[in-house]
């Protein structure tokens, strides 16, 4: 990780775990009622993902539309630690599987960000809005002695409804509020896989 990203994550970290709902677990762990199921959490980024796709960045939403590419994104994302979870993904392991999904009305999104050590974090939400800017609602669940200022990056992947990420023609897009904000460090979406090919920066 570049010093200039982690210095900018760190902050982040900071700032996110002031927001309304942190510290309380905001937003249903799995998804329920969201149109957001967690299939699964790993610690880390993926091989590959060492180098920002564009720049820094702070949330990366990659979205895999059909079956192949799901699958790939399964295998490239799926935690070491396979095992079986439930509840808020708190903890790295498996919380579903890709073929619960109904490709005619969801798609597989890969979400890539960072947490607190003490205050485990998740994505909670996902939706466009009429203005077709992407707003994700992240959760955290903190500790009572409070939130570390480490930055542990992290990655999920999940099932979600295709009428909450925006269409393929509309990719990739970085008009992106997160927990209503636009963050300073970025947010990006774009089809799975999102930087290929990329050096971590030395």
């Amino acid at each position: 990780m570049r010093p200039r990203r982690a210095a900018a994550a760190t902050a982040l970290v900071i700032a996110l775990s002031a927001l309304p709902g942190c510290g309380t677990g905001a937003g249903p762990g799995t998804g329920a009622g969201t149109g957001v199921r967690v299939l699964a959490k790993a610690d880390g980024w993926r091989p590959g993902l060492l180098e920002a796709p564009d720049g820094d960045w702070y949330v990366l939403v990659e979205i895999a539309f059909d079956e192949e590419t799901a699958a790939r994104a399964w295998r490239e994302n799926r935690p070491a630690d396979e095992v079986p979870r439930s509840g808020s993904p708190i903890h790295p392991g498996i919380y579903g599987e890709p073929t619960d999904i109904d490709f005619t009305t969801e798609v597989l999104v890969v979400f890539s960000s960072g947490q607190s050590g003490t205050c485990p974090g998740w994505l909670a939400g996902i939706d466009v809005d009429g203005s077709g800017a992407v707003q994700v609602t992240t959760g955290t669940f903190a500790a009572s002695r409070g939130c570390t200022d480490d930055y542990r990056p992290y990655r999920m992947v999940l099932a979600v409804g295709r009428d909450l990420v925006p269409a393929e023609h509309d990719l990739p897009t970085d008009d992106v509020l997160v927990d209503g904000r636009v963050l300073d460090a970025g947010s990006l979406v774009r089809q799975y896989p999102s930087g290929d090919g990329k050096r971590p920066a030395q």
